[in-house]
């Protein structure tokens, strides 16, 4: 089972961290790195989150986005490689349907679309997600 390395930039509130953490580390796919890109707002809640799942690895920054991605990518030790902001989360099988797809198509690239929702929580509209451009699955 190939291990996938998650980058998280983790500069938002406590409780969309939360959420996003949550979504990965719940995943049907459980070969997983996850690099929380930290800065002194958010070091000790990340820390204390990462007590629990040992999957978690911190590395401060004190970067803008871009620079702290590239930071923590020197960090990896996975076959893919995935970036999710920390105030987005994911579906349960959001992983395991990409690297699905990626064997399925021996795809080196996936790129995946985002499903929106407004502030009540109200579905607005989604996209599909595409591999050698056969609708497939819906995320």
């Amino acid at each position: 089972m190939k291990k996938i390395s998650i980058i998280v930039h983790c500069c938002g509130t406590e409780d969309n961290i939360s959420k996003c953490f949550k979504s990965i580390t719940e995943q049907s796919y459980r070969n997983l790195e996850i690099i929380a890109l930290v800065n002194d707002n958010t070091k000790d809640f990340v820390t204390d989150l990462s007590k629990d799942d040992k999957r978690i690895k911190t590395v401060n920054t004190t970067q803008n986005t871009l620079m702290s991605y590239l930071l923590g990518t020197k960090k990896i030790s996975g076959e893919y490689l995935s970036f999710i902001e920390c105030e987005d989360y994911i579906d349960r099988d959001y992983f395991r349907v990409l690297i699905e797809n990626s064997e399925i198509n021996n795809s080196e690239l996936i790129i995946s679309n985002i499903v929106r929702f407004n502030s009540s929580k109200k579905y607005v509209h989604g996209l599909t997600f595409n591999t050698n451009n056969e609708s497939k699955y819906k995320i």
